[in-house]
């Protein structure tokens, strides 16, 4: 599963990060990314005009499947070596 590019603190420093403002985050549930009829906008309190993010919003059955797939996970993750 290849991670989203997501700013680092650097990257804010260093360059122009603008591209990525308004950029929709899918939830994660059990490797899959699944896209949401609702999202909630995150807002740059600097600047509350600027949607910084679009992020899903999960409903209950969202929820269950993510609770249900974290179990499924737990026997291979909690012999992971840290």
């Amino acid at each position: 599963l290849q991670q989203p590019e997501t700013p680092t603190r650097s990257g804010l420093m260093n360059g122009d990060r603008s591209r990525e403002l308004g950029r929709e985050y899918p939830l994660l549930i059990g490797g899959e990314r699944v896209k949401t009829r609702d999202v909630c906008d995150s807002y740059n309190p600097s600047r509350p005009e600027q949607v910084i993010g679009r992020h899903a919003v999960a409903t209950a059955e969202d929820v269950d499947r993510a609770v249900a797939a974290g179990w499924a996970a737990f026997d291979d993750w909690s012999r992971t070596p840290v």
